[in-house]
């Protein structure tokens, strides 16, 4: 039993659990479309199932891009890790991949959120097993789409949290996959970055037994009434 002043339960909750569905180095397929690309496989590389073309995909860790100055002060090439060479002067949009998988459905319900959190230069559209959940400086998603605005190259260096209110119903118990059409803000822009993780939350496991305030207890029965306790609060 805890007494409180104020009716809040003393103790500080734990923290959230974090699952990591998408890793910082989590395998990833990307491909820069083409009119004859996109005459191919259309929008299906966003869903589940591979796209008929998968085969021409580039594959490598998380980070994807390229840096054609990576001595500037902002330089991206650190954390491209798959390199995009045939992106620039080509088109601004391309096409990437991660799978992950989840065991079981009981995996699934022990969630209770899903947070996206991006590096991306200049824009991008996510999708989860086909379906939208997320987006920025994309007003138009074409195979040669532009981002719709910069993002710059400071703020791309740093992650952007993105929540998923409504994400958790489309995971599966199996293989997931996490797409991403990342959007350049020009053919002739000197970097481009995706990297994207994926972590899903499950709730703590209740209070940690740490009290946030001590409570002033003052007892009237007459064998105290002259006495002022400062007591901590107390679980009995």
């Amino acid at each position: 039993v805890y007494f409180t002043t104020n009716g809040v339960d003393p103790r500080v909750p734990n923290e959230q659990d974090t699952v990591s569905l998408v890793t910082s180095g989590h395998p990833v397929q990307a491909h820069v479309p083409t009119a004859t690309s996109n005459a191919a496989i259309g929008t299906t590389w966003r869903m589940q199932a591979d796209p008929a073309n998968i085969d021409d995909w580039v594959s490598g860790p998380n980070g994807v891009g390229y840096e054609r100055f990576p001595t500037s002060a902002t330089s991206y090439a650190a954390l491209i890790r798959t390199e995009l060479t045939d992106m620039y002067e080509e088109n601004p949009s391309t096409y990437i991949r991660y799978k992950f998988t989840i065991p079981d459905q009981a995996g699934i319900d022990r969630l209770n959120s899903l947070v996206l959190r991006m590096r991306y230069d200049d824009g991008f559209a996510a999708y989860l097993n086909g379906t939208r959940v997320a987006s920025s400086n994309a007003n138009f998603t074409g195979w040669n789409s532009a981002a719709s605005s910069s993002n710059s190259d400071r703020n791309a260096l740093n992650y952007e949290s993105f929540e998923l209110p409504d994400a958790l119903d489309l995971l599966v118990p199996g293989e997931n996959v996490l797409a991403i059409h990342g959007l350049n803000r020009s053919l002739s822009s000197s970097d481009f970055l995706i990297q994207a993780l994926l972590e899903g939350e499950k709730p703590g496991k209740g209070g940690s037994g740490v009290f946030r305030e001590q409570i002033e207890f003052n007892r009237s029965a007459a064998d105290f009434r002259a006495a002022r306790l400062l007591l901590p609060a107390v679980m009995l």
